[in-house]
Protein backbone atom coordinates (compact mmCIF):
# COMPACT_ATOMS: atom_id res chain seq x y z
CA UNK A 1 0.00 0.00 0.00
CA UNK A 2 1.26 3.56 -0.84
CA UNK A 3 0.23 6.50 0.76
CA UNK A 4 0.35 10.15 -0.10
CA UNK A 5 0.12 12.29 3.16
CA UNK A 6 -0.37 16.17 2.91
CA UNK A 7 0.20 18.23 5.95
CA UNK A 8 1.97 21.55 7.41
CA UNK A 9 4.89 21.86 9.24
CA UNK A 10 3.63 20.18 12.28
CA UNK A 11 3.45 17.05 10.09
CA UNK A 12 6.73 16.72 9.38
CA UNK A 13 8.06 18.08 12.71
CA UNK A 14 6.40 15.17 14.97
CA UNK A 15 7.64 12.77 12.11
CA UNK A 16 4.14 11.79 11.53
CA UNK A 17 5.03 10.09 8.12
CA UNK A 18 7.01 7.68 9.75
CA UNK A 19 4.65 6.59 12.14
CA UNK A 20 1.82 6.19 10.05
CA UNK A 21 4.27 3.81 7.70
CA UNK A 22 4.67 1.57 10.96
CA UNK A 23 1.71 1.65 12.05
CA UNK A 24 -0.19 0.92 8.53
CA UNK A 25 2.86 -1.35 7.49
CA UNK A 26 2.68 0.59 3.96
CA UNK A 27 4.95 3.19 2.19
CA UNK A 28 4.09 6.50 2.94
CA UNK A 29 4.48 10.00 1.01
CA UNK A 30 4.65 13.06 2.55
CA UNK A 31 4.48 16.53 1.25
CA UNK A 32 4.58 19.62 3.23
CA UNK A 33 4.55 23.41 3.43
CA UNK A 34 6.51 24.32 5.89
CA UNK A 35 4.82 28.08 6.20
CA UNK A 36 1.53 26.34 5.65
CA UNK A 37 0.16 27.95 9.00
CA UNK A 38 2.59 31.28 8.49
CA UNK A 39 -0.83 32.77 6.19
CA UNK A 40 -2.34 33.15 9.77
CA UNK A 41 0.76 34.83 11.18
CA UNK A 42 0.80 37.32 8.65
CA UNK A 43 -3.02 37.97 8.37
CA UNK A 44 -4.12 40.77 11.17
CA UNK A 45 -7.55 40.07 10.42
CA UNK A 46 -6.55 36.57 11.92
CA UNK A 47 -7.00 35.78 15.45
CA UNK A 48 -3.78 34.62 15.22
CA UNK A 49 -2.53 37.38 12.70
CA UNK A 50 -3.48 39.64 16.07
CA UNK A 51 -1.94 37.58 18.80
CA UNK A 52 1.72 37.15 16.53
CA UNK A 53 1.79 41.54 16.53
CA UNK A 54 0.35 41.77 19.79
CA UNK A 55 3.52 39.15 21.20
CA UNK A 56 6.06 40.82 18.67
CA UNK A 57 5.60 44.28 20.27
CA UNK A 58 6.07 43.06 23.85
CA UNK A 59 9.51 41.27 22.38
CA UNK A 60 10.79 43.88 20.64
CA UNK A 61 10.60 46.38 23.39
CA UNK A 62 12.72 43.92 25.69
CA UNK A 63 14.70 43.62 22.30
CA UNK A 64 15.12 47.43 21.82
CA UNK A 65 15.86 47.63 25.28
CA UNK A 66 18.65 45.02 26.39
CA UNK A 67 20.38 45.92 22.92
CA UNK A 68 20.27 49.93 23.46
CA UNK A 69 24.14 49.85 23.31
CA UNK A 70 24.71 47.89 20.44
CA UNK A 71 21.50 49.85 18.37
CA UNK A 72 20.86 46.69 16.48
CA UNK A 73 17.16 46.92 16.73
CA UNK A 74 16.97 50.77 17.16
CA UNK A 75 15.11 51.66 14.13
CA UNK A 76 12.83 48.61 14.00
CA UNK A 77 9.24 48.76 13.91
CA UNK A 78 6.47 46.24 13.85
CA UNK A 79 6.36 43.67 11.57
CA UNK A 80 3.49 41.67 10.06
CA UNK A 81 5.31 38.64 10.45
CA UNK A 82 6.47 35.87 13.13
CA UNK A 83 9.69 37.65 12.98
CA UNK A 84 11.91 40.69 13.66
CA UNK A 85 15.53 42.08 12.49
CA UNK A 86 18.40 43.75 14.01
CA UNK A 87 21.34 45.30 12.25
CA UNK A 88 24.54 45.81 12.98
CA UNK A 89 26.25 47.44 10.38
CA UNK A 90 27.02 44.68 8.38
CA UNK A 91 24.52 44.84 5.20
CA UNK A 92 23.03 41.52 4.28
CA UNK A 93 24.17 40.11 7.89
CA UNK A 94 21.44 40.52 10.95
CA UNK A 95 20.26 39.38 13.71
CA UNK A 96 16.62 37.77 13.62
CA UNK A 97 14.59 37.08 16.31
CA UNK A 98 11.64 34.39 15.26
CA UNK A 99 8.44 33.42 16.94
CA UNK A 100 6.73 30.29 16.17
CA UNK A 101 3.79 28.22 17.25
CA UNK A 102 6.31 25.31 18.60
CA UNK A 103 9.29 27.58 19.26
CA UNK A 104 11.81 30.54 19.38
CA UNK A 105 15.07 31.41 18.15
CA UNK A 106 17.61 34.12 17.65
CA UNK A 107 20.11 33.78 14.68
CA UNK A 108 22.89 35.20 13.58
CA UNK A 109 21.84 35.47 9.23
CA UNK A 110 24.03 35.52 6.81
CA UNK A 111 21.70 36.54 3.50
CA UNK A 112 23.72 39.19 1.32
CA UNK A 113 23.20 38.82 -2.48
CA UNK A 114 26.42 36.64 -3.44
CA UNK A 115 26.22 33.49 -2.15
CA UNK A 116 30.27 32.95 -1.63
CA UNK A 117 30.37 35.72 0.76
CA UNK A 118 28.02 34.23 2.97
CA UNK A 119 29.34 30.69 2.91
CA UNK A 120 32.91 32.79 3.39
CA UNK A 121 31.58 34.55 6.46
CA UNK A 122 29.84 31.37 8.05
CA UNK A 123 33.49 29.87 7.62
CA UNK A 124 35.19 32.41 9.44
CA UNK A 125 32.59 32.15 12.46
CA UNK A 126 31.97 28.77 12.38
CA UNK A 127 36.68 28.17 12.50
CA UNK A 128 35.54 29.45 16.37
CA UNK A 129 32.47 27.35 17.24
CA UNK A 130 34.28 25.89 20.24
CA UNK A 131 35.55 29.25 21.67
CA UNK A 132 31.79 30.16 20.91
CA UNK A 133 30.19 27.47 22.34
CA UNK A 134 32.41 27.58 25.80
CA UNK A 135 31.59 31.12 25.76
CA UNK A 136 27.97 30.80 25.82
CA UNK A 137 28.16 28.00 27.84
CA UNK A 138 25.56 25.96 24.89
CA UNK A 139 25.54 24.31 21.67
CA UNK A 140 24.54 26.29 19.37
CA UNK A 141 22.65 25.43 15.61
CA UNK A 142 25.09 25.41 12.22
CA UNK A 143 23.55 25.76 9.34
CA UNK A 144 25.70 26.76 6.75
CA UNK A 145 23.15 26.23 3.99
CA UNK A 146 25.04 24.55 1.55
CA UNK A 147 21.79 24.22 -0.56
CA UNK A 148 20.91 27.80 -0.40
CA UNK A 149 22.18 31.14 -0.78
CA UNK A 150 21.94 32.40 3.06
CA UNK A 151 23.66 30.78 5.81
CA UNK A 152 22.63 31.12 9.76
CA UNK A 153 23.72 29.86 13.28
CA UNK A 154 21.10 30.35 15.68
CA UNK A 155 20.11 29.21 19.35
CA UNK A 156 16.18 27.75 19.48
CA UNK A 157 13.91 27.08 22.61
CA UNK A 158 10.84 24.61 22.22
CA UNK A 159 7.86 24.25 23.84
CA UNK A 160 6.67 27.83 23.66
CA UNK A 161 4.65 29.65 21.17
CA UNK A 162 3.53 32.95 19.80
CA UNK A 163 -0.48 31.66 19.35
CA UNK A 164 -0.28 30.80 23.52
CA UNK A 165 -0.06 34.64 25.73
CA UNK A 166 1.13 32.90 28.13
CA UNK A 167 4.72 32.23 26.34
CA UNK A 168 4.86 35.72 25.80
CA UNK A 169 6.99 36.95 28.40
CA UNK A 170 9.31 33.80 27.85
CA UNK A 171 10.04 34.75 23.95
CA UNK A 172 10.42 38.07 25.24
CA UNK A 173 13.04 37.46 27.66
CA UNK A 174 14.79 35.11 25.35
CA UNK A 175 14.94 37.27 22.66
CA UNK A 176 16.30 39.67 24.57
CA UNK A 177 18.82 37.89 25.95
CA UNK A 178 19.97 35.90 23.17
CA UNK A 179 20.46 38.56 20.60
CA UNK A 180 22.82 39.96 23.41
CA UNK A 181 24.52 37.42 23.88
CA UNK A 182 24.69 36.17 20.14
CA UNK A 183 26.03 40.22 18.96
CA UNK A 184 28.53 39.64 21.70
CA UNK A 185 29.62 36.56 21.33
CA UNK A 186 30.12 36.24 17.45
CA UNK A 187 29.34 39.62 15.70
CA UNK A 188 31.42 41.92 17.60
CA UNK A 189 34.98 39.55 17.82
CA UNK A 190 34.46 37.48 14.77
CA UNK A 191 32.06 40.03 12.38
CA UNK A 192 33.13 43.42 12.76
CA UNK A 193 36.44 43.11 12.47
CA UNK A 194 36.78 41.46 9.22
CA UNK A 195 34.14 43.56 7.50
CA UNK A 196 33.91 46.95 8.92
Amino acid sequence: MRILMLGDNLTAYNDLPSILAEFLQAEVESITREDARLFEFRNPSKELGKRTEEALLQSLDQIKEANARSGAFSNCNPVKENWVNGYFGIQGFNLCCVGNYDSARVEVYFGKADNDENKNAYDLVAGHKAEIERALGEELIWDRGDDKKSSKIYYKIDGVGIDNEADWPVIAKFHAKWTVKLYEAIVVPYLKPAYL
